[in-house]
């Protein structure tokens, strides 16, 4: 995991030392983007899982954009009950980018959305007796979302660019004997693809 870091880090600081050239052929408005990526998440109660992530992106504006982002769970670290049996997440939202039509792209965004959740829970046998329990699992449950995020993109070569996110999820998992609190921070990056094939057409 820290050689990949290691080569994410190179990659950005590459890219990012081309971007300083201000490559004049990123146009945000009309372009489309979209990443995938190995996701890890860090939960509040002090779980940690594994998604993958994918994001589609179409700049509506040069500052505003229109985002979809689907987190698919992979697993879960399972020392703690109740145990997360499933965590497949979906937000769309909103993301304000602070610059221009500038190589390194800064934004913020909003996205609400929704996760489709199981849990593994410790149930009582025998009221008298709480100590006797069995495993069960919880019904699956879609429970409303919302989320902050935070990132940026490094437009440096005509295709491809280089995207880093980070995430924070709030909201409870609803089918179990208690709530379960999803309340998690997720961090993605990787390679992405772009294109902008309306401007293309003007000229």
């Amino acid at each position: 995991m820290k050689r990949i870091i290691i080569l994410i880090l190179a990659i950005a600081a590459t890219m990012f030392a081309f971007a300083q050239n201000d490559n004049p052929k990123v146009k945000y408005h009309h372009m489309i983007r979209n990443g995938l990526s190995f996701a890890p998440g860090f939960m509040i109660n002090g779980m940690s899982n594994v998604y993958i992530s994918g994001v589609l992106e179409y700049y509506i504006a040069d500052h505003v954009s229109i985002s979809s982002t689907a987190y698919y769970f992979l697993n879960s670290r399972k020392e703690a009950m109740p145990e997360l049996k499933m965590n497949h997440q979906l937000y769309t939202g909103v993301q304000y980018h602070l610059l221009k039509d500038r190589a390194f792209d800064p934004y913020i965004g909003l996205e609400p959305g929704f996760a489709l959740t199981q849990t593994n829970n410790l149930y009582p046998l025998d009221i008298e007796n709480p100590l006797i329990v069995e495993e069960r699992e919880s019904n699956i449950s879609a429970n409303p979302m919302i989320s902050l995020d935070a990132g940026f993109n490094i437009y440096a070569v005509k295709f491809f660019h280089l995207f880093v996110n980070v995430r924070y999820a709030a909201g409870k998992h609803l089918g179990g004997p208690t709530a379960y609190n999803l309340g998690e921070f997720t961090t993605s990056f990787g390679l992405g693809l772009n294109a902008n094939f309306w401007n293309k057409k003007k000229k």
